[in-house]
C-alpha cells in the first residue's frame, strides 16, 4: 500500500522536502477553485513536489456541476490548466447541489470524464462513501478508478475497521487529521491499493538543477520538441523552464567565436534561450537590455548585438 496526502491552499505553504522524509509515497494536488481559477498554491506545490522529487499521482477537482455543459467546461479548464502536464484527473463529487440530480450526475460524471482522456489524461472520481451509496451506485454506478473517503473516529490513525467495499476502488481516505512533516495542521490521508506503473511512482532520475543545465546547454532541444520531451521523461516543463530563465537572468552570454552575421545562428551558438530568437520581437529585449531602445530588427543593429557578441559582453536580460 502507498501513502498519499492531497492537499490546497488551505495547508498554506508546504516544505515538499520533509513531506518526502516523512515516507509520503504519492501527492495529489487541488488544480481549480469554484471560480475556475487555478487553486492559490497548485503552481507552488506543483513546483515544489518537483524540487523535492516528490511523486505528484494526480490533481482534484472539487465540483459544483449540475449541468453536462458546466461540467464539460470545469474539464476544460483542468486541462488549459495542466497545460500538457501528466497526471490523473479526479472529480471530486460530494456537493449538497449534486445529491438530487439522479442519473443525471452520471451523465456529468462521463462527460467530464470524456474531456479529460480525450486531452489524453487518465480519469477519476473521489467521494465519500455515504454519497456514493445514496448518489451514485443506485443510479449505475461508474467504471473508472474510485478514491473513497470514510474517516470512521477520524483521528488520524488507520482503522482497518472502517474500510469501504467500493468495486473499483483504488484508493481510501481514511482521515482529514493526519500530521506530516512540513505541513501545519491536519492533512487529507489515504492508502492506496492499485498497481502503478514505475514512472508515477519514483521521482526523476535527475534534479531539476541538472536538468536545466542541460536544456541551457541545448541537449533538450528548442520549443514544442523540449516541452515535449521533457513532459514524456517525467520533468515539470514549467518549473524546468523557470528555472532555466532564472539561471539566465544575470550576466553576459558566451562569447561568440564564429564568422556567422546571422543574428539568430550567433545568438543559438552562445546560448541566448529560444524564447528570444526567431524574429525582431522575440530579440527585441536582448536588444534593449544592451542599450538599443528603438531596435527595429534592422541589419546595423543585428551587426551591433554581434559585435558585442564577439566581445562576450552581450548581456542577458
Amino acid at each position: 500500500m502507498l501513502k498519499v496526502i492531497d492537499v490546497s491552499s488551505y495547508q498554506g505553504k508546504i516544505d515538499w522536502y520533509k513531506v518526502k522524509k516523512d515516507d509520503v509515497s504519492l501527492a495529489i494536488l487541488k488544480i481549480i477553485r469554484k471560480d475556475l481559477n487555478p487553486d492559490k498554491q497548485f503552481e507552488n506545490n506543483w513546483t515544489g513536489c518537483t524540487k523535492a522529487g516528490m511523486p505528484i499521482h494526480g490533481v482534484y477537482n472539487y465540483s459544483y456541476a449540475t449541468t453536462v455543459t458546466k461540467a464539460v467546461n470545469d474539464a476544460k479548464r483542468v486541462v488549459q490548466v495542466l497545460n500538457g502536464r501528466k497526471a490523473r484527473v479526479y472529480l471530486d463529487v460530494e456537493d449538497n447541489c449534486q445529491k438530487g440530480l439522479g442519473k443525471l450526475l452520471i451523465d456529468i460524471i462521463n462527460a467530464y470524464s470524456d474531456v479529460i482522456c480525450g486531452a489524453g489524461l487518465e480519469f477519476g472520481v473521489y467521494t465519500g462513501l455515504s454519497f456514493y451509496k445514496s448518489y451514485i451506485k443506485p443510479f449505475g454506478g461508474l467504471k473508472c478508478p474510485l478514491w473513497i473517503a470514510r474517516y470512521g473516529k477520524n483521528n488520524g490513525k488507520l482503522n482497518e475497521t472502517y474500510k469501504p467495499n467500493v468495486k473499483g476502488m483504488v484508493g481510501w481516505q481514511y482521515t482529514s487529521k493526519a500530521k506530516i512533516n512540513g505541513i501545519s495542521g491536519g492533512v487529507d490521508m489515504s492508502v492506496w491499493y492499485e498497481e502503478l506503473d514505475e514512472s508515477e511512482h519514483k521521482p526523476p532520475l535527475k534534479t531539476i538543477d541538472e536538468i536545466a543545465k542541460e536544456v541551457i546547454a541545448g541537449k533538450w532541444g528548442a520549443g514544442d520538441a523540449r516541452k515535449q520531451k521533457l513532459l514524456v521523461a517525467g520533468y515539470d516543463y514549467v518549473a524546468v523552464q523557470a528555472l532555466v530563465n532564472q539561471m539566465l537572468h544575470t550576466g553576459y552570454y558566451d562569447r561568440y567565436t564564429g564568422t556567422s552575421q546571422q543574428i539568430d545562428v550567433v545568438f543559438r551558438k552562445i546560448g541566448v534561450p529560444d524564447i528570444y530568437v526567431g524574429n525582431k520581437m522575440k530579440r527585441k529585449p536582448i536588444a534593449i537590455a544592451n542599450g538599443i531602445t528603438n531596435y527595429t530588427g534592422t541589419g546595423s543593429q543585428n551587426l551591433s548585438l554581434i559585435a558585442l557578441a564577439k566581445q562576450g559582453k552581450l548581456k542577458k536580460v
